[in-house]
This record gives C-alpha cells, sequence and structure tokens, in this order.
C-alpha cells in the first residue's frame, strides 16, 4: 500500500476538527465565556478596523486628489497626513451640523412637552370632574376610596431610601461605563490611525503569509473574494451616505415648503436615521411625528402623509439607483437581506446585510456565469488555465 502523506495529514486534520467540535459541543458555556471574553478584548481592534475602512473612504477621495501628478518626496510624504486629517474634519464637521440642527430644536420641544403636560392634566382632571356622572362607577369607585397616609408615607420613604442605594450604583456603573468607553474609543481611534498610515504594507504583509501557507489556488480565491467584499461594503457606505443626504435634504425642503415645523431639524434626524437600510427613515420620522403632533394635529397627518410619499420614492426611485446600483444588488434580494439581517442581528444585522448579501451575489454569479461557459465550451477550466506551479527537487 503506497504511502500518501497528503491524505492522512487531511485524515488526521478532519479527526482534530471533529474532536474540537465533540468537546466544544459538550462544553457550551465554557466554549461561550471564552468567546465572550475574547471578544471584550479584541473589541476595540475590531472598531479601530471598521473606523480606519470608513475613515479610509474619504481619506483615499482627498488622496487622489492631492498633487496626483508631483514628484516632490516632501508633498508625497505629506499627502498622507493631510488627507487622514482632512477626512476627520470632515466626519467631526457632518457629525456637528447634525447635532446644532438636532439639539436646539429636541430641547425646544422637550422644554414645550414639560410646559404641556400640567395643563393637559388640570384639564383632565377639570373634565372628569365637571362629566363625573357620566361614569358611574367611576365616582362609586372615587367616593368608596380611603387612604392611608401614614402607610404611604412609610411605603414612599422606603422607595425613597431604595432608590438612593440604587442611584448610588446605577452612578458608578455610569461612571465606569463612560471611563471604559472612552479608553476604547482612544485605543480604536489609535489603531485605525495606524492601520491607515500603514495599510499598503499591512496588505503586503497579509498577501505574502497567506501565500506561503496556503495553495495557490486557494490564495487566489480567497484574494478575489476580499477583494469583491472591500468593493461591495465600500460602495454600499458611499451609496448609503449618499441616499441619506439625499433624503434628508428632500424631507427638510418638503417641510419647508408645506410651512411645517421643525422642518431642518426632522430633516436631519431623517437623514441620519436612514443610514439603516429600507426602515431607517421611518424611525427618524417617528421622532418628527410626535414633536409635530404636539404643535398642530392635523400638520402632523399631513407629515405623515408626506413621509409616505417621500418613503415611496425614496424606495422605489432614489434607493434602487444610488444603493442597490452601487453595490450591484437587485432591489428584490436588498429587502430579502435587510428583513433576515434585522431578524439576526437587528439594527447592526440590517446595516452589514446588503453589502454581506452583495459580495455572495456577486461570487455566485461569477461562479454561475463560469461554469455555465464551461459547460458550453466557450471556455477553458480554470485549472487549464492557470497551472500551479511544479515543486522544485529539494521540495519533492
Amino acid at each position: 500500500m503506497e504511502y500518501n502523506s497528503k491524505k492522512w495529514r487531511g485524515t488526521a486534520a478532519l479527526l482534530v476538527l471533529a474532536f474540537v467540535l465533540y468537546y466544544a459541543a459538550n462544553n457550551l458555556e465554557l466554549v461561550l465565556s471564552l468567546l465572550g471574553k475574547v471578544w471584550g478584548f479584541s473589541f476595540p481592534l475590531v472598531m479601530g478596523g471598521i473606523m480606519a475602512f470608513v475613515l479610509n473612504i474619504p481619506m483615499s477621495f482627498i488622496e487622489r486628489k492631492l498633487w496626483p501628478n508631483t514628484n516632490n518626496p516632501k508633498l508625497q510624504a505629506l499627502r498622507r497626513p493631510i488627507s487622514l486629517l482632512g477626512a476627520f474634519v470632515f466626519i467631526f464637521a457632518v457629525l456637528s451640523a447634525v447635532v446644532a440642527l438636532v439639539l436646539p430644536e429636541l430641547m425646544d420641544a422637550i422644554q414645550l412637552l414639560m410646559k404641556e403636560i400640567p395643563k393637559f392634566l388640570v384639564w383632565l382632571e377639570q373634565w372628569v370632574t365637571d362629566n363625573a356622572d357620566m361614569f358611574p362607577s367611576l365616582q362609586t369607585w372615587l367616593e368608596s376610596l380611603t387612604i392611608n397616609w401614614q402607610e404611604v408615607g412609610k411605603n414612599i420613604f422606603n422607595a425613597v431610601s431604595t432608590g438612593a442605594v440604587g442611584v448610588v450604583d446605577s452612578t458608578v456603573s455610569a461612571v465606569m461605563g463612560i471611563f471604559n468607553g472612552t479608553i476604547n474609543l482612544m485605543v480604536s481611534l489609535i489603531f485605525s490611525i495606524y492601520i491607515l498610515f500603514g495599510k499598503e504594507k499591512l496588505s503586503m504583509q497579509i498577501c505574502a503569509t497567506l501565500r506561503a501557507f496556503l495553495p495557490e489556488k486557494t490564495y487566489r480565491v480567497i484574494l478575489h473574494v476580499c477583494q469583491v467584499a472591500y468593493n461591495s461594503f465600500s460602495n454600499y457606505v458611499a451609496g448609503q451616505c449618499t441616499e441619506a443626504v439625499i433624503l434628508g435634504c428632500l424631507c427638510a425642503l418638503g417641510m419647508t415648503l408645506l410651512r411645517m415645523p421643525y422642518a431642518p431639524m426632522v430633516g436631519a434626524m431623517v437623514g441620519v436615521t436612514a443610514l439603516i437600510p429600507i426602515v431607517g427613515a421611518f424611525i427618524g420620522a417617528s421622532v418628527g411625528i410626535f414633536m409635530i403632533l404636539m404643535v398642530n394635529f392635523w400638520q402632523a397627518v399631513g407629515f405623515v402623509v408626506f413621509l409616505i410619499i417621500l418613503q415611496q420614492v425614496e424606495g422605489n426611485l432614489i434607493y434602487p439607483r444610488v444603493v442597490g446600483a452601487s453595490v450591484g444588488l437587485p432591489a428584490l434580494w436588498v429587502l430579502a437581506a435587510v428583513t433576515i439581517g434585522g431578524g439576526l442581528g437587528g439594527i447592526v444585522g440590517m446595516v452589514f446585510s446588503v453589502p454581506t448579501a452583495s459580495t455572495c451575489y456577486i461570487l455566485l454569479k461569477e461562479s454561475v456565469q463560469k461554469r455555465n461557459q464551461v459547460k458550453l465550451g466557450k471556455i477553458q477550466p480554470v485549472e487549464q488555465n492557470v497551472p500551479l506551479p511544479k515543486p522544485s527537487k529539494k521540495e519533492q
């Protein structure tokens, strides 16, 4: 019987994988606990990677526009820092503009609500008093109601004492949470800066490592999948941000023309929440409906009608052309991806579902086209076009 080292290595790997899965299934709580600790340690690095990916989009755009044809080494050395600083300034300016539009109007709405609630309670009490004969059972219950004020005072004192301890514990927990969140944010920010400054070198190191330990065919497949995923996610971020700006501006402009209150604030809220696919605009609009309702009931009804029309225009014209075209995913699969992603991971699942589905769709489409062309004899199989390198005598 001829000894085949490659076959035995594959068998050994399958046995080890089966043992690991068996052990994990029998110690699920321990495995989940270890995974939770690993996620807690690696969370700032993951967030740093996400921040680097988002910052790389405006940074690359600025970098392409800065001295594209220069041969001056000093200008070439300054291109990356200036581009990164410009990306930070751009994102900070956008966030500051949203806060400046939303926060003052929101504070005014809260003050108006606090002013109107006592008036509403007084009106409700007066209405109940004037119309008590309409509700005999309520009147009988109010007349038979006896209150032990001593017992009420004792309960209030106990509730305040218990609540004071809870407030102290909550305050300490909140302070510790803010401190840990600040530290994680700083670590993520520093990590993202390191990634962006050395992204070419990091990419070369990852490619060299994969090529050294994987077969050439597997390496090329992984490289192609990563390239498709990167294009899908970057196009999705750019398209989603463009769509959010368009929708927010249209909402604010329409509300201004219809003379509705809180137009800049509601437009900004709708634009920001529109970053969540399909349903995001309704989340921001719900706040606008509530705030307009406090001013005028019929204007709130008009805003609902206007929002439904705007959402139809956005869903049928803007979103498929801006986002669907940018990620190469048909509108039907966009809706399916958002539905499945929302069911599995909530809002985070909705955000990541569309570019993930776009990546799978493009890879599946390429595979189907290649297989059909091979079967029809239009192209040769990939294994014949790209032969693997032959091992040297030392490797044999």
